[in-house]
């Protein structure tokens, strides 16, 4: 009789394979990387695909601290990779976890940045003493340990020991980083997200591209993040995303491997199918992959289907991106939503940034790319291209995925819907309604006390701005920001539509709560006035609005 147990909650690589657990071997992936040519690798992919055990079994394969260890790559498929065997147990091993940096503030992130040192020095000293190199143990890794370093030498700390592994091994070391991206992936505010990015780069250019005591790295994270500089802080990086074909099937389950689960856990194959509507309908290159945190809970559960990757991640995308989504990509995500067998064709983008994502009417193309590297849509290449990118078919994944992309889309429709209740409020002069519509939609935004850290208060108020100008914005109105009329440039103007007249909304910010809001609004309408925003031609008949807010209270006042 079968008994090994299903490995959940288990990211030790050895302690998988030396339990009494079931297992699928994904040790080829190491054969990719010692043929690599590149000195760093970035595997990008959704939360819980493996990326986590696929570090630590190379950090096993890799380093020369278990070189006398039992052998657990015995019987497996790298075993009989001949090119692999001078890398085994071979170098100094570096391993970082980036999901316990905080980005909260870059403060936080410093400290937290300290304190991963300080695991590292932690590691340094087992390896030094395991190896009889107890003598190099140096007054700055005992600094890191009792995080007495300052962020310079922080950020030092990677280079300056492989530097030292250099003198005592004389060999390169290896450099694992889980979960690069995590640490940014909360952040809604575009100043402090560029704030704790100029931090993270810095730390990443001493570790990888100025360090030149590497063996070779391997970052995994979600998206690469190219266009924010990222991509040059690795040196020249080989990147393996959703939709490249090297490292495609080794994140996931293939096919083949869950009929495998299917027979050693003595279920039947008939249970494919049910999987198949469940969990499968990812394309990673050319391989269509399951969920494997989804699959192993599955069978763990007496093949109980449920949404357990969905329930995991929390489900469903950012407040701000759904408030930002175009009726147009609402329209099309939908679409997919009510026939699910249908598809559309998309250019996807995996090199965006989350502040791509966080622009105010952000192009459908982003936030299509955003959900497919999320895991949330499947993107499959037409092999054709469209603005230089490669054109996709996309798709809905499977059932589970299905849950947390109806709440996503539901709360994109309603938020369409409310922008139809706001600009009717407008056109009817209904001040309650309209104040109403628009603290609404503040209070789905993560408005914390920090979201401003860092803005002035003309990015405040811009902040603002964008926000309910994408709130407002429908494809049917001529909408713009900043336009300029008169002796100004109106913060928001609608032109006539639909035999409607035109809109000039006017914003005003504040950072105290004993701000007149009433008094801010008033204001608003003032500069309309002064600046003489409706003596053009086209805007004399204007609704004109002012409106004061402090944090997500609103007041709203409408011209005579």
């Amino acid at each position: 009789m079968d008994t090994r147990e299903y490995p959940d909650g288990t990211f030790d690589f050895r302690a998988l394979v030396s339990g009494n657990y079931y297992f699928v071997d994904k040790t080829m992936l190491i054969a990719d990387v010692c043929e690599a040519k590149n000195r760093t690798f970035l595997y990008t992919r959704p939360r819980r695909f493996g990326k986590s055990m696929n570090l630590s079994m190379l950090d096993y394969f890799f380093n020369l601290r278990y070189g006398n260890d039992e052998d657990i790559f015995r019987g497996l498929k790298i075993e009989s990779c001949e090119r692999c065997t001078p890398f085994r147990n071979a170098y100094p091993v570096i391993r970082m976890n980036f999901g316990c940096l905080d980005g909260s503030s870059p403060s936080s992130f410093a400290d937290s940045l300290r304190s991963m040192i300080s695991i590292v020095a932690e590691d340094a000293v087992s390896l030094l003493e395991s190896t009889g190199h107890t003598d190099s143990i140096t007054d700055r890794i005992r600094d890191a340990i009792s995080l007495r370093l300052d962020i310079t030498e922080t950020r030092m700390f990677v280079s300056d020991l492989c530097r030292l592994y250099r003198r005592v091994f004389d060999r390169d070391t290896v450099i694992l980083v889980d979960e690069y991206d995590r640490c940014l992936q909360g952040i809604r505010s575009p100043n402090r997200f560029a704030e704790v990015f100029d931090e993270l780069v810095q730390f990443m250019e001493q570790t990888f591209r100025f360090n030149g005591n590497i063996r070779f790295g391997v970052v995994t994270g979600i998206m690469p993040l190219a266009k924010t500089g990222m991509l040059s802080s690795f040196d020249n990086a080989d990147i393996c995303s959703i939709l490249d074909e090297r490292g495609d099937g080794f994140f996931g389950f293939t096919e083949s491997e869950v009929i495998q689960l299917l027979d050693e856990t003595g279920n039947p194959l008939g249970k494919m199918d049910e999987i198949r509507r469940w969990y499968d309908g990812y394309r990673f290159g050319g391989a269509d992959i399951y969920n494997p945190y989804s699959v192993v809970l599955y069978l763990q559960n007496r093949c109980r289907p449920e949404a357990y990757w969905n329930n995991m991640t929390g489900g469903g995308m950012s407040p701000e991106l759904v408030a930002g989504m175009s009726a147009e990509s609402l329209s099309t995500l939908k679409g997919l939503r009510e026939n699910r067998g249908s598809s559309f064709e998309s250019p996807i983008d995996v090199r965006i940034s989350y502040t791509d994502v966080m622009s105010p009417a952000v192009d459908p193309s982003v936030v299509y790319s955003y959900l497919a590297m999320s895991g949330y849509l499947n993107a499959i290449r037409t092999g054709r291209e469209r603005d230089g990118k490669p054109l996709c078919t996309i798709t809905m994944v499977n059932n589970e995925v299905s849950y947390a992309f109806d709440s996503l889309v539901s709360r994109a429709d309603s938020l369409a819907d409310y922008t139809r209740s706001a600009m009717d409020a407008v056109y009817s002069r209904d001040r309650i309604q309209l104040k109403e519509n628009l603290e609404l939609l503040l209070s789905g935004l993560q408005l914390d006390d920090g979201w401003f850290d860092g803005m002035n208060d003309t990015e405040m108020h811009n902040k603002y701005r964008d926000i309910i100008y994408a709130y407002l914005m429908d494809p049917s109105m001529d909408g713009k920001e900043e336009m300029p009329f008169g002796l100004g440039r109106a913060d928001i103007s609608f032109h006539a539509s639909n035999g409607r007249p035109p809109v000039i909304l006017e914003v005003k910010s504040t950072r105290s709560e004993s701000t007149d809001r009433r008094l801010l609004a008033r204001e608003g309408l003032a500069q309309i006035d002064e600046k003489g925003y409706t003596k053009q031609q086209d805007m004399r008949d204007a609704i004109c609005v002012g409106v004061g807010i402090w944090h997500k209270f609103v007041e709203v006042s409408f011209g005579e």
